[in-house]
């Protein structure tokens, strides 16, 4: 099996450098909440494996990747970038991607 690799997205980067920049003017350590995320595999696959080149470490990096990553789209989606809606799966609502969104 190949693995392509990408290089790092700009504005990530700029993300990250942004979260490491703050969290070290914070005095190193910002307030956390452990939480439990249902994930497809294979997002996760690929978020662990880019935190690893990233960090050149099997395990660390990845909290970190997927923190920088929400805060980016949170910030998306809130400077209306990210559009959002709703569709009826089974007898459920779930959040997905509007089609004219990103």
């Amino acid at each position: 099996m190949s693995t392509r690799q990408q290089t790092i997205d700009p504005a990530v980067l700029a993300a990250l450098t942004d979260a490491e920049r703050k969290r070290e003017a914070r005095g190193g350590e910002v307030e956390r909440q452990k939480v439990n995320v249902n994930l497809p595999l294979i997002l996760v696959t690929a978020i662990k494996q880019e935190a690893t080149r990233l960090t050149g470490h099997r395990r660390r990096g990845f909290s970190d990747l997927v923190t920088v990553l929400l805060q980016y789209g949170w910030k998306a989606y809130q400077a209306g970038e990210l559009k959002l809606g709703v569709r009826a799966v089974r007898v459920e609502m779930r959040i997905v991607v509007d089609e004219d969104g990103y």
